[in-house]
């Protein structure tokens, strides 16, 4: 983003910069920015269990669970299991069993009572373990709040663009829908198009904000085909495959709605390369009516596509 010489913002370079001269793509297909930042990490914690997937996230929680309570089991045995009453003394592995469960109830608080500490040392450290378990249920607490709070937007985007017939002439499409019952309200879209192009004999990254034939919409009950017409006012007007691939062209999206569910705004992107874009397709219908159902939305058919002649 710039300003311009009245003082207003312009989409000019999206951040990356006029310079830059990589083939790959910018944005991936799950939305996230292919960038990889070496030199400097700012690693947190809380960052890494909130932006985890649900099984990662629970990955991290086992293991910690059996962390902590094996190093507090370990404690037990060095204090020595004499110090707990109702321990059957046996082997190392028997008596690290007995420590490992008496530390998971002291830890979760559940306090059976088959196993008690009857020592100094190890009242004091079981003492110490009940703090730390009621510290880690409060944080895991919260770290699930924030998971389940947290709007996600569930938009599904065709796997392909296409270059379909529109308005007597060609434009670009893609196809959105909502995955889930929620509503989505004020859904606006917006794409920006990135490409390689020479300059005075020098190879320059040059971006432009596309004009679409309709960029918003109140409700989003069915399917979206967002539009680019391929007319004069696009910088690809004359533009074959061929030639879009020569320039790399990158086709950025990002879509911005209201979720009423989340009563909070949402955001979703992606992006499509040459490799992505087939050319004389158009999308096939993939909703019909029903009289007992009303409207039936086949998100399995988003990419269903049907070839066409060659568009002139």
């Amino acid at each position: 983003m710039a300003e311009n010489k009245k003082g207003k913002i312009t989409l000019e370079d999206l951040g990356y910069g006029s310079g830059l001269q990589s083939k790959k793509r910018f944005i991936n297909k799950n939305g996230s920015l292919n960038v990889e930042r070496t030199g400097f990490s700012n690693w947190t914690l809380y960052h890494q269990l909130t932006e985890a997937s649900w099984i990662g996230f629970f990955m991290y929680v086992i293991f910690y669970y059996v962390l902590v309570n094996s190093i507090f089991a370990i404690v037990y045995l060095l204090i020595g299991v004499e110090s707990f009453g109702g321990v059957d003394s046996g082997k190392l592995v028997e008596n690290f069993s007995q420590t490992f469960f008496f530390s998971v109830q002291t830890f979760t608080t559940v306090g059976y009572g088959m196993m008690n500490p009857i020592g100094m040392a190890a009242n004091w450290v079981a003492s110490l373990e009940a703090l730390v378990g009621l510290l880690s249920a409060a944080v895991a607490t919260g770290l699930l709040f924030s998971r389940f709070s947290r709007p996600v937007a569930q938009i599904l985007y065709s796997k392909n663009a296409v270059i379909a017939p529109f308005q007597n002439g060609k434009a670009f499409m893609i196809r959105v829908a909502n995955t889930r019952d929620n509503k989505i309200m004020n859904l606006e879209a917006k794409i920006s198009a990135t490409w390689h192009e020479e300059v005075n004999g020098e190879e320059i990254r040059k971006y432009a904000l596309l004009k679409l034939e309709r960029d918003r919409v109140f409700l989003f009950p069915l399917s979206w085909t967002i539009v680019h017409p391929l007319n004069e006012e696009s910088p690809f007007y004359t533009k074959g495959e061929e030639e879009l691939e020569k320039m790399n062209v990158e086709f950025l999206v990002m879509l911005e709605g209201y979720d009423e569910s989340y009563n909070q705004m949402i955001y979703s992107n992606t992006s499509y390369t040459c490799e992505e874009i087939i050319w004389n397709a158009k999308f096939k219908i993939m909703f019909h009516s029903n009289n007992e159902k009303g409207t039936i939305l086949e998100l399995d058919k988003i990419n269903n596509i049907e070839l066409i002649d060659e568009i002139l």
